[in-house]
């Protein structure tokens, strides 16, 4: 039961992930003020993360406790850990110095590290494409849609 539950959360996190940061984001720079636009798309963005957060640490406590295995022998697991570690570096880390940069504050990793807007914008799209991809293949896994 447990599980079935989870792979629908999984879906549903898999879903928002995709129509959030591929569609909604973009339909919502196309048709409100830059910084309106940004404004929605962070809290999104947030709650999205958290809920991603919340979603793979379950997906990973199932999957440690139905397999016989240990966490590090598992492929799937590894995979869901480094995906939690992405959505919480993404989260934790990115997201504030966006926000330092867009208000002209400051943070610790700005002060480390530099760079502008546009760069750390990257970072923060970069990670989010890889925390897609990755949990599309691992909701594929989840789901045995595996062809082999």
């Amino acid at each position: 039961m447990l599980t079935r539950l989870l792979a629908v959360l999984l879906g549903i996190w898999l879903g928002a992930q995709l129509v959030l940061g591929y569609v909604a984001a973009p339909v919502l720079f196309a048709h409100l003020p830059r910084l309106q636009a940004g404004h929605i798309a962070g809290v999104l963005f947030s709650i999205q993360s958290y809920f991603g957060l919340a979603v793979w640490a379950l997906a990973a406590y199932v999957g440690r406790t139905q397999q016989a295995r240990s966490l590090l022998k598992s492929r799937s697991l590894k995979l869901m850990a480094v995906l939690w570690a992405l959505l919480a570096v993404n989260e934790w880390l990115v997201t504030p110095v966006i926000n330092a940069l867009k208000t002209g504050g400051s943070h610790w990793l700005l002060a480390l590290t530099g760079g502008s807007f546009g760069l750390w914008h990257g970072v923060a799209s970069s990670l989010y494409l890889l925390v897609s991809l990755l949990g599309l293949y691992l909701v594929a896994r989840w789901l045995r849609f595996e062809w082999r």
